[in-house]
């Protein structure tokens, strides 16, 4: 049952007794790392029960507990439901893609080690004999580290290969850290072209993918030749046989003026000559 959870903080504590008054006040949050001792968190999904109250969650009540009695598991971590509501907001505010969500995955690595034990149930290790004894000789394991270590050192110095220019063409620029270096912007209109009758034609990006598809793939040159060559696969198969696709691409980066991004005259359905990527020029240059 998928259902939007909504988050309240209650912050208790008793009034003095010299108050005469067994009312509640509000105190502040403890600091960080603290326990959370006069914190109440209520929880609820979407919608309202039949007077108008908040509907309880289908697994843990209106309310979340973040202690519990000695030798019995808490209900959750307060902070981790945090995580989920500041990557939530962040995916429905920026168009940044999968990031969020990865980000709400990879933020279970500060979970005790054996939660997913305790969430899935324990394997059954008669069931894996091969495992169940097995340990990895310390000679691989240090290879294996070894590997890793260089595949994470070489794919970010791609970008600084000659004559890349990652913001520009691409290369080199996924896992490379560069993702808050480059504000880019693009256009492309497709152009087909039949060789049997010379008649040219224009065709919308939008009739193969969608809007969001579409600003992501005319900011990249690869995506750009890619998109041409599904395009001649399916003029093709509607009974144009000789077809040529190219395009009229223009980028910009960074609030720079646009430039031309892809040679006009290249045909991206064949296979495309060197240049085919027009170089980036400085701004400061006349055109």
């Amino acid at each position: 049952m998928a259902a939007a959870a909504f988050l309240t903080l209650l912050f208790t504590a008793p009034v003095p007794a010299s108050s005469g008054s067994r009312a509640l006040t509000t105190l502040k949050p403890p600091a960080d790392g603290e326990p959370m001792d006069s914190m109440l968190v209520r929880i609820s999904v979407t919608g309202e029960k039949e007077h108008g109250a908040p509907r309880p969650h289908p697994i843990y009540g209106d309310q979340i507990q973040g202690q519990s009695i000695p030798g019995v598991p808490r209900e959750a971590d307060v902070a981790y439901a945090t995580v989920v509501l500041f990557h939530a907001m962040t995916a429905v505010l920026f168009p940044i893609g999968m990031f969020p969500w990865i980000m709400i995955v990879a933020a279970l690595v500060f979970f005790p080690p054996d939660w997913p034990r305790r969430w899935i149930g324990r394997p059954c290790l008669a069931a894996l004999p091969a495992l169940a004894g097995s340990r990895v000789p310390p000679a691989a394991t240090a290879a294996m580290l070894a590997l890793y270590a260089a595949v994470q050192i070489a794919l970010p110095l791609r970008a600084y290969w000659p004559g890349a220019d990652p913001d520009w063409t691409g290369r080199g620029f996924n896992f490379a850290w560069r993702v808050m270096l480059v504000e880019k912007a693009g256009f492309t209109e497709f152009v087909a072209r039949d060789t049997a009758t010379g008649r040219e034609w224009v065709v919308p990006a939008r009739e193969y993918i969608t809007e969001r598809q579409e600003k992501m793939m005319a900011q990249d040159p690869f995506m750009v030749r890619a998109l041409a060559r599904h395009i001649a696969a399916d003029l093709r198969a509607r009974g144009f046989a000789g077809i040529e696709v190219r395009a009229e691409a223009f980028a910009a980066i960074n609030g720079h003026p646009a430039q031309r991004l892809i040679d006009p005259r290249v045909d991206l359905a064949a296979t495309v000559p060197p240049g085919w990527i027009v170089a980036r020029r400085d701004p400061a240059e006349p055109i």
